[in-house]
């Protein structure tokens, strides 16, 4: 019983843990900001395969994923410049607020 208790567990965890990296994938592919990768697990990698600009990864231990995306940054010359510009998040070059 201890076995099947836990297997229901990790499937269940494995499978919200999966949703919820797809909902980042979602996002970002209706946002136009560009997904590099899109794994579920913890490395080491068990299989890969890329399919237009995204590689897909199926990796070996199922507590995590991860969604490695593209962002562009804008260059100031001060650093704390961004903090100060009211918006600055917000702009189009930006994908870091989705409110």
């Amino acid at each position: 019983m201890f076995w099947l208790t836990l297997l229901a567990f990790v499937v269940i965890l494995g499978l919200l843990i999966f949703v919820h990296e797809l909902g980042h994938f979602t996002v970002a592919k209706l946002t136009g900001v560009k997904v590099e990768e899109f794994a579920f697990g913890f490395p080491p990698k068990l299989i890969c395969k890329k399919r237009g600009e995204t590689k897909y990864c199926l990796n070996a231990i199922p507590f995590g994923g991860y969604v490695k995306m593209l962002v562009r940054m804008k260059k100031f010359d001060n650093p704390r410049s961004v903090f100060a510009q009211k918006g600055a998040y917000s702009s189009g070059d930006y994908c870091c607020r989705a409110w």
